[in-house]
């Protein structure tokens, strides 16, 4: 396939002092922590409208459709990694940085000056910063632009003939601030948390819409809203852990995506789906619509007595707002 061109905004997500962490903790704990701030990282992604590219050790590689997205999604990260647990002693933190122009997109990967620019802008962040370019910061919204940035100092990026201007996106204070810790525990872009605080100084109502009831074991989760995001795998800090050895440790995720409920498998073995609508269908790295109720296996073909799958439920209609279950993901 030829690789074609397009504008997107590319950021990168890097776990800091992560050669130390292998220094204290040993190559297996290390290993850990670092995957728990990156499975954090990606859900924020995903919440917020980004995609994953790859992973590259402890750093993460996404794309948005533009700056504005990308600069929610880094406030949604840093918030959500500040609520992990201290290792050896010490907060676990990350550095982000963005830029936004022209990329060669190949496949599922991206390529080009974009990115390289990214990369490097990302390399002068330290722990628990946002860095983007004075370029792609004309671009977010007046009230970010007007309260939450600092100038730094301009640096030199290869294959750049002038130095490039560089601000800091104080995280931590101003909209951006409130944006970020309203995602970040809402697990939702902030279109969704907008719209969220909207109704929740109105009167509660029903509404159409769709909404999916997911079931493993004795855990029960329904989903509603336009962001709903649920992970699943082997590893601990997943939303739904499945206890199937043939699962990967972040085996994939069930997303409520403009009414539509997605199933994206990011797994080394795939995810099968049964169903009555669909019959049997095998996932691999990539993903589809989920539709009616059926049952998920993970690794495997789903067994004829259900045992160790996970059932869900897309339902469309008018429902009810107060609506819970033991778990709730809106």
């Amino acid at each position: 396939m030829a690789a074609t061109t397009r504008n997107c905004c590319v950021l990168f997500a890097d776990v800091a002092g992560s050669t130390r962490l292998y220094e204290q903790l040993g190559d297996a704990e290390a290993l850990r922590a670092i995957e728990r701030c990156l499975n954090r990282v990606e859900r924020a992604i995903v919440a917020c409208g980004g995609k994953v590219v790859k992973t590259i050790g402890d750093e993460l590689m996404a794309t948005f459709t533009n700056a504005e997205l990308a600069c929610h999604a880094a406030g949604v990260m840093h918030a959500r990694i500040e609520g992990l647990p201290s290792v050896a002693g010490d907060k676990l933190a990350i550095r982000v940085g963005f830029h936004y122009g022209s990329v060669l997109v190949d496949g599922g990967d991206v390529f080009g000056n974009t990115v390289n620019v990214a990369s490097r802008i990302t390399e002068v962040a330290k722990a628990r910063e946002i860095i983007t370019s004075v370029e792609t910061a004309q671009t977010l919204p007046e009230n970010v632009r007007n309260s939450s940035l600092r100038p730094l100092p301009a640096i030199t990026v290869k294959g750049m003939s002038k130095p490039l201007d560089l601000v800091e996106i104080m995280w931590k204070s101003g909209p951006t601030a409130r944006i970020s810790q309203s995602a970040s525990n809402a697990v939702a872009p902030i279109a969704a948390v907008v719209a969220a605080a909207k109704e929740v100084a109105a009167e509660p109502r029903a509404k159409p819409g769709t909404r999916v009831i997911l079931r493993y074991g004795k855990q029960e989760i329904l989903m509603r809203g336009d962001a709903a995001t649920v992970t699943m795998g082997r590893d601990q800090h997943n939303d739904i852990v499945i206890h199937d050895p043939r699962a990967s440790r972040m085996h994939g995720v069930i997303e409520l995506r403009q009414g539509q409920c997605m199933l994206i498998d990011k797994s080394s073995n795939g995810t099968f789906v049964s169903s009555k609508v669909s019959g049997n269908i095998a996932v691999h790295k990539e993903e589809i619509k989920l539709q009616g109720s059926g049952r998920i296996c993970f690794g495997h073909l789903c067994p004829a007595d259900s045992v160790g799958s996970l059932s869900y439920e897309v339902q469309t209609g008018v429902f009810d707002p107060n609506a819970s279950t033991s778990n709730l993901r809106s």
